[in-house]
């Protein structure tokens, strides 16, 4: 699916072009820090030390009207925390927040199908340096619906039962759980061999799931 529209395309195409400036000019954070409020205030139209100051909730709150994400608009900004992430790692500082606050709006802007051909790209790449850190609970959710969609069920299905182990809401994960393995047990068998959980180690892994739940 394409960007709704050609402007979101041309948008992205100056942020690309301000992003590769401050790719050649990392070490220089004071530069790269102008570059980046001044692209957060050309493509976002907002101060940028706003933005870095709210949760990922919160900032994906800011972009729902009636309940619905502008993706393009999460993918814009993950993608400038993105950028801010690679300068802070590159001159030695914690990146860790910036990159888990890109990781979530990417994720959420992926299961709302953007139009964004690296985002699977982009998404792969934050997480592996995130993998250390015991991630908050709501990001370990939007990994594992991203997962589901990706047809990558046995990683959807190890990250459940992480979240059985951890998760305090366990309605919440009786409720996800049953439905991951009902849309499992009702594919094909060639799809759940593709993704990595063969029907008996489906039907084996939900027998459990239930016995841990009891």
């Amino acid at each position: 699916m394409p960007f709704r529209d050609d402007l979101i395309e041309r948008t992205l195409e100056q942020l690309n072009a301000t992003l590769q400036k401050i790719l050649q000019t990392p070490s220089d954070i004071y530069k790269a820090e102008a570059l980046l409020e001044e692209a957060y205030r050309k493509h976002i139209g907002t101060d940028g030390q706003l933005l870095k100051q709210l949760s990922s909730q919160e900032l994906l709150s800011t972009m729902q009207t009636t309940g619905i994400l502008d993706k393009e608009k999460s993918y814009l900004i993950a993608a400038l925390l993105d950028a801010e992430a690679w300068v802070q790692e590159t001159v030695g500082q914690d990146s860790s927040k910036a990159q888990l606050k890109a990781l979530d709006l990417y994720l959420e802007a992926a299961l709302a199908n953007v139009g964004a051909d690296d985002i699977h790209e982009r998404i792969a790449r934050l997480t592996k340096p995130l993998e250390v850190f015991v991630l908050p609970e709501a990001t370990e959710w939007r990994l594992f619906h991203y997962e589901v969609k990706r047809e990558e069920f046995d990683k959807a299905e190890t990250r459940l039962f992480e979240l059985l182990g951890t998760s305090t809401d366990t309605q919440k994960v009786t409720t996800q759980g049953q439905a991951f393995y009902k849309h499992l047990l009702n594919l094909k068998d060639d799809v759940l061999e593709k993704g990595g959980l063969p029907r008996a180690e489906v039907e084996e892994g939900y027998a459990t799931f239930k016995a841990r739940l009891s």
